[in-house]
């Protein structure tokens, strides 16, 4: 006879019970955002920023139903780092929502990601791209570039697409969640979420030594 399907297996069902049980406020909690979500992505918004927060709010939505599959299969450490992509996520949106000037520079800096993809491109590939798209795509990095130097090197665009540090945003984000906080009367615990939590999921990104313990 014929070959028959494979049989898929993905993650650990063993996990799932044990976990749910273990975290059920959690997971109770997650089942209670899917609506507000929803009724969030049908809103109608104009203007450039909120759509443009509204896709940011979309990936980090998925990005959660990812996290929620891991932890549920017993893949922590992975989870952690979609935790931390979710985190920075919420940092572009509150950091563009306090600052929507930047709104241009978080825009713009494709054009430095096309040039700098360009630049990385053997000749035959470069021949490749018409003359017309590299003509437009060069106007546009001459004009953006000045917003994306810094230092005495005025050729060098920063490796980011804000002018201010994740941890200068991350500082800002928590002094307003403490306000936030007092205002609904609870007390802040003086954690701060990116000497915590950030530094160790982003040792568990780049697998240094603090990821490579955490692993075992």
């Amino acid at each position: 006879g014929g070959m028959g399907q494979p049989e898929v297996t993905a993650g650990f069902s063993e996990f799932w019970t044990p976990v749910y049980r273990k975290y059920k406020g959690f997971f109770d909690c997650a089942c209670l955002l899917a609506p507000i979500v929803s009724d969030m992505i049908k809103a109608p918004v104009g203007g450039q920023l909120l759509p443009i927060v509204g896709r940011l709010m979309a990936a980090a939505v998925n990005s959660y139903g990812a996290l929620l599959t891991f932890v549920l299969s017993g893949y922590g450490m992975d989870a952690m780092k979609i935790g931390r992509s979710i985190y920075e996520t919420e940092l572009n949106i509150l950091w563009l929502k306090n600052h929507p000037e930047d709104l241009a520079d978080f825009l713009d800096y494709n054009i430095i990601q096309q040039k700098q993809l360009y630049d990385e491109m053997s000749e035959e590939q470069q021949k490749e791209v018409p003359t017309e798209r590299y003509e437009e795509m060069m106007a546009a990095y001459g004009r953006i570039l000045p917003r994306f130097v810094s230092g005495r090197d005025k050729t060098r665009p920063r490796k980011e697409w804000c002018k201010v540090s994740i941890y200068d945003r991350a500082k800002e984000a928590e002094q307003q969640w403490r306000e936030h906080m007092a205002g609904g009367g609870i007390k802040d615990n003086g954690v701060s979420l990116y000497k915590t939590f950030y530094r160790h999921a982003s040792s568990i990104h780049h697998m240094d030594i603090g990821g490579v313990i955490a692993s075992i």
